[in-house]
């Protein structure tokens, strides 16, 4: 019943999962510190919607609160999930700091095989590097998600590294190839 709960918990229901913080333990305390977190840091429970932060602060200190206990158990997954949201949380704030967040991250889901939070933690990381002037990198790391998402067949998110890739040659000058991309993207 609990784990309901998390699952379909939402921004609107933060008090809710807090109350029910104190029954938690283990993991289940730190996917649900994780989801609090994700709450406060995202509107309408949206992840595909980069930069749209409710209450940066208080999901910093719940992610912050669910890495410490995640290392403390060894829990590779709550790992995981706490740089990831550590990492979106740097967002336009500190490209260097979400960059470490997201290798971090990155390790993790690699450790655990989790290829579809792999894939996404990799767009970010390909957006902290283009960002820094890396584009390169950012190229190879939005390619990785790409074949991702090509081979499980999810579109909108082949036209969000569609997207990421056409920005990358477009921050760099390259607009021939940057349309190349862009319409790629459009075309989704």
């Amino acid at each position: 019943f609990i784990q309901a709960i998390i699952n379909t918990a939402s921004a609107q229901n933060i008090d809710s999962l807090n109350k029910i913080l104190p029954l938690m333990h283990d993991s289940a305390k730190i996917d649900l510190l994780l989801k609090i977190s994700f709450a406060y840091g995202h509107v309408d429970d949206d992840s595909d919607y980069l930069f749209w932060y409710v209450n940066w602060d208080s999901a910093i200190v719940y992610a912050s609160k669910a890495l410490k206990e995640a290392k403390d158990l060894k829990y590779q997954r709550g790992i995981a999930n706490a740089f990831e949201n550590l990492g979106e949380l740097a967002a336009g704030k500190n490209y260097e700091e979400g960059e470490r967040y997201f290798r971090q991250a990155i390790f993790w889901y690699n450790q655990i095989k989790d290829f579809k939070n792999l894939s996404w933690s990799n767009l970010w990381l390909g957006y902290y590097l283009m960002y820094q002037g890396k584009f390169i990198e950012a190229r190879g790391v939005y390619e990785k998600a790409l074949t991702y998402y090509q081979q499980v067949d999810n579109k909108s998110r082949q036209a969000r590294a569609y997207g990421l890739l056409g920005n990358s040659y477009i921050l760099e000058g390259y607009y021939t190839k940057a349309l190349e991309y862009v319409l790629k993207d459009i075309a989704i």
